[in-house]
């Protein structure tokens, strides 16, 4: 399909994917132009960092909204939704294993609340399940279960510990799931379990 014949959301779209990779790319180059960036070894340090995170936020937005690119298969988008999240939210020394289980599709119409709270949801377990930790594990899983599309999110790290991690309702990270899932009468859990946490969102079927 032409350029000419794309619907106006379409284009507009593709419009934006060619001016974000094309701002992502010039601040890459006018990085590396610093002057004496890489005469050091911090400089040089600095400049890696800053690429790789740009990098994981290009990667991490085109699992949630095909930015740069359109989006690949839901399996290929998930695994690339969590190692892109956790790459942003762990700590440079941090060793998070990922493992990304898929057996049922998405239904039309739930993809931006399930792709959404996913990413707040790993998030989550970074930041506070698996905050200080040098080793840790993150499993999401997607599954169809009595009538509804449930996302579960596991990790072996410290667990819901009060208030000082999520609070009563935790923070902007579970209100956001909370707004993305409620127009779908969706309902969020959360479950401390021996050796780790594990979040679920219950998505009903249209």
């Amino acid at each position: 399909m032409s350029t000419t014949t794309l619907p106006a959301e379409a284009l507009a779209l593709r419009q934006l994917r060619h001016h974000s990779r094309n701002a992502l790319q010039r601040i890459l180059a006018d990085v590396s132009r610093l002057a004496g960036i890489q005469r050091s070894r911090n400089g040089q340090r600095l400049l890696k960092e800053a690429e790789r995170r740009i990098l994981l936020s290009a990667a991490l937005s085109d699992a949630l909204f095909g930015l740069t690119r359109a989006p690949g298969p839901l399996e290929e988008r998930l695994r690339s939704l969590c190692a892109a999240s956790v790459g942003l939210m762990a700590d440079p020394d941090q060793i998070v294993d990922v493992e990304v289980e898929v057996a049922a599709a998405i239904p039309p119409g739930q993809e931006e609340a399930v792709f959404g709270a996913a990413h707040e949801l790993v998030g989550n377990a970074v930041k506070h399940g698996l905050r200080g930790r040098m080793l840790g594990r993150i499993t999401l899983r997607l599954r169809a279960v009595d009538g509804a599309t449930r996302l579960e999110v596991e990790d072996d790290g410290w667990g819901l510990a009060g208030p000082t991690a999520y609070g009563s309702r935790g923070g902007e990270g579970l209100a956001l799931v909370r707004g993305l899932i409620e127009r779908h009468a969706g309902v969020l859990a959360l479950c401390r379990r021996e050796g780790g946490m594990l979040a679920s969102v219950d998505l009903p079927l249209p």
